[in-house]
């Protein structure tokens, strides 16, 4: 079943609050994006996020950049960013499940 199927049979005949509930405590609801936890002087409307990695965002480059833990930088079109973020994301529940 897809998670469009699964939403729609949550949702039947709930009342709209209990339907996001619902969905939430399914994880069919994405959670919150993180802000930037820094903001690039240099170049207007970028923003970093800094974990173990960096990740850049920047309109003038087109591209998000991926760098840290010593490895070279990985440059990513910003229209294949979120198939490769959602790709990551599975990766990690399957790793997950196999634990």
């Amino acid at each position: 079943m897809s998670n469009q199927e699964r939403a729609a049979e949550i949702i039947l005949g709930r009342t709209a609050t209990d339907a996001a509930q619902a969905l939430a405590d399914a994880g069919l609801l994405m959670p919150d994006l993180p802000e930037p936890n820094e903001e690039v002087i240099w170049y207007e409307d970028s923003g970093v996020w800094r974990d173990s990695f960096e990740v850049w965002a920047s309109e003038h480059h087109g591209t998000i950049e991926i760098s840290g833990m010593g490895q070279p930088q990985i440059h990513i079109p910003v229209g294949r960013a979120e198939h490769l973020a959602l790709c990551i994301i599975a990766a990690a529940k399957l790793a997950e499940e196999q634990e």
